[in-house]
């Protein structure tokens, strides 16, 4: 119950920190510097952790398992002379996309000096990833959220005193964050006895050997989370990309609906016996769709509010993008819902397969779409995307459980639980309304 608790705040924190910061680029720099900002952090953001071959996941992988604080020690160690390594290739590959994405930009020398944050990015991983493996859940999830908390402190210190702030100011800002996080993952690892201890070929080669197996899935879900602001980023102008971020600052609320249910509904399904999951799993995916759907279509309308009060009148343009964006995160969210059903049933590669389809359809709609209508393609791309492997995702659940017809459309069950909820909640409120 810990673990769910400190996972669902520190989500939560994150959620909140990215809106806060999204927020205050978006008032401070408006449409043309948020979406540069934007491109910018989208293009070092992804190359960085591509060409970091999974080698973190590897060290938290074999520190779990290592015995001893001088096997960490060596694990680490190893570890992060690899990352170093490793960035450099890193720092290559952007700085050959940046010349691309921001051709005649005058923002290039922000760009080029915020690559320096691929080995600070990398590094600080490889020390999270050993401190996540030795510590509890309160302690990773701090972890977790330090990087968007800090982040979002200097964006409310930006608006408060320093409203001329430009670009350079959020990304050092950005830098700041992964900074503070790399000196509490060293002081938290050096109590624990943890220190750097010299290369080891041999680790380093058990290392590559693991992270690279690993690593298909990590650049599907890197290149998903990006390759729209890439494409984008070379494709049309900043101003572009400034109403697409603002948009999506908003509709990604709608993905932590889905998040949640996961991290909540995942373990309870995998301790019921085939039945009970077959019934619990039916009866989860119709309540979520629901919920998910009526989110969805809230945000869809109150984005037409929302974001020319919170983002200012320059990003009216902005609210045409909303309806298709909410709709693309709905479908994301309800996909983490059916996916924790088959990671619930022991079919993880099957819930992790459904990404790379994702990334798939991606890589062939975004770039025509985007080219061709603009900012709007790459919503519908996006939309179009998580719809499909939505519906592969749901093929594979049925074909593993033999669902019927009448188990889909009859809503008897879900009309027992939603009750039962009422009910709960009724109850629980009675005390108080009685003492009022």
């Amino acid at each position: 119950m810990a673990r769910i608790f400190w996972a669902f705040l520190a989500s939560g924190l994150i959620q909140v920190a990215g809106l806060v910061t999204g927020l205050v680029a978006a008032r401070i720099l408006g449409p043309e510097g948020r979406g540069a900002l934007a491109g910018i952090v989208s293009v070092t953001m992804a190359i960085g952790a591509i060409s970091g071959l999974s080698i973190s996941e590897a060290v938290a992988y074999f520190t779990a398992r290592a015995e001893t604080v001088d096997e960490r020690s060596k694990i680490l160690s190893t570890g992060l002379v690899c990352a170093l390594v490793l960035s450099i290739g890193g720092i290559i590959t952007a700085s050959a996309v940046g010349l691309f994405a921001f051709k005649g930009d005058h923002h290039r020398p922000e760009a080029f000096l915020f690559l320096l944050n691929i080995p600070l990015l990398l590094a600080t991983n490889c020390f999270v990833a050993s401190a996540q493996s030795s510590g509890g859940a309160r302690s990773w999830s701090v972890l977790r959220s330090t990087p968007q908390a800090v982040n979002a402190f200097l964006c409310i210190v930006a608006i408060a005193f320093y409203r001329h702030a430009g670009i350079s100011y959020f990304l050092v800002s950005q830098i700041a964050g992964n900074v503070v996080l790399l000196v509490i993952s060293i002081v938290m690892l050096r109590r624990r006895g943890v220190v750097f201890t010299g290369w080891n070929r041999a680790q380093a080669g058990t290392l590559f050997g693991f992270g690279v197996r690993l690593h298909a899935t990590s650049v599907g879900q890197n290149a998903r989370d990006h390759l729209d602001r890439i494409v984008m980023a070379i494709f049309l102008p900043n101003v572009a990309l400034g109403y697409y971020a603002a948009t999506t600052a908003l509709a990604s609320s709608i993905a932590i609906i889905g998040v949640t249910i996961d991290i909540i509904a995942m373990p309870n399904l995998a301790r019921a016996s085939f039945e009970d999951r077959k019934i619990g799993a039916m009866t989860l995916m119709k309540i979520s769709a629901l919920v998910i759907f009526c989110a969805g279509l809230f945000m869809s309308f109150a984005s037409q509010f929302l974001i020319p009060v919170l983002f200012g009148k320059a990003f009216l343009p902005a609210m045409s993008l909303a309806p298709v964006l909410c709709a693309a995160y709905a479908m994301a969210a309800l996909k983490s819902v059916v996916a924790s059903v088959l990671k619930a049933s022991n079919r993880p590669l099957s819930a992790g397969g459904v990404e790379i389809v994702t990334l798939i359809v991606m890589v062939f709609a975004m770039p025509p779409l985007v080219f061709s209508i603009g900012a709007f393609g790459a919503g519908l791309s996006a939309l179009l995307a998580q719809s499909s492997a939505l519906i592969i995702i749901l093929v594979i659940v049925n074909r593993e459980y033999s669902y019927g017809a009448s188990d889909w459309f009859s809503v008897s069950q879900e009309v027992v639980v939603v009750r039962q909820v009422i009910s709960r909640v009724w109850n629980f409120r009675r005390p108080l309304v009685g003492n009022t």
